[in-house]
């Protein structure tokens, strides 16, 4: 079982601006928390025993936040993509094999020990099904019959951008493995059939924080919520706006 993780937090997140343009995205609020403790929370439930945070863009703020002996930071000064960034935290990493997480999005049912049993001795990737971001058009003998608004399709699989890597994937020094690395390996799948809350807008950042209220992430591992408005207003006061 890998006791060993690298988080790929050093994207510029353009996408979720203005909220990006002071903080980075795995520090954007949802539900009292930053993004990156739900990821935290995951990786504590399995078992993760070295966290690696491939960091770049304002990483000041994660280290404000968090300090400096909880992790091991991997400083990239200029991207360089997600292969580059995983590349480069290959220095700090012992493991024969080693999670990749992108902290972007949230799986709060995922079991990340199940998937490392699963996989353990393979590169491999958890997919899961995912609402389409379009309507969908259904004909029947050349008519229109029916628009499913966005639905989620039982046949089509997504790639979730949580990865087991062995020590020695191919990697590039700059680019993302993506468009690289997966050209040349075969990978395992891990099918996971959970809770996916996208977050790659502000808009999405609004949906999310509104899922949760209606249905919380319980925290077992990450330190309770004194105040729930206790971290944005630490943002707000050191960093300007920081809420979507």
């Amino acid at each position: 079982m890998p006791e060993t993780a690298v988080v790929l937090c050093g994207g510029l997140a353009k996408r979720m601006r203005p909220l990006t343009e002071t903080i980075p995205k795995c520090m954007a609020p949802l539900g009292g928390r930053p993004l990156l403790d739900y990821h935290l929370e995951m990786m504590d439930a399995a078992g993760i025993r070295h966290v690696i945070l491939a960091a770049g863009y304002r990483n000041d703020i994660i280290k404000d936040y968090y300090g400096n002996g909880k992790f091991t930071y991997s400083i990239e000064t200029n991207p360089l993509g997600t292969g580059g960034a995983v590349r480069k935290a290959l220095d700090h990493v012992t493991d024969t094999e080693f999670f990749v997480i992108n902290g972007d999005d949230v799986f709060s049912e995922l079991d990340l020990a199940e998937f490392g049993k699963a996989c353990t001795g393979h590169n491999a990737l958890v997919s899961s099904l995912f609402p389409q971001q379009y309507g969908i058009v259904f004909r029947e003998d050349g008519e229109w019959i029916k628009i499913d608004q966005k639905p989620v399709l039982p046949d089509v699989w997504a790639n979730t951008g949580i990865y087991l890597f062995q020590r020695g994937i191919p990697l590039p020094e700059n680019g993302d493995f993506e468009t690289t690395t997966f050209k040349q390996v075969r990978l395992k799948e891990h099918k996971y059939k959970g809770r996916w809350l996208s977050i790659n807008t502000e808009k999405q950042l609004g949906e999310a924080e509104k899922s949760l209220r209606e249905s919380p992430v319980v925290f077992r591992h990450r330190p309770p919520l004194a105040d729930p408005f206790e971290y944005v207003d630490w943002l707000t006061t050191r960093y300007g706006k920081a809420e979507a």
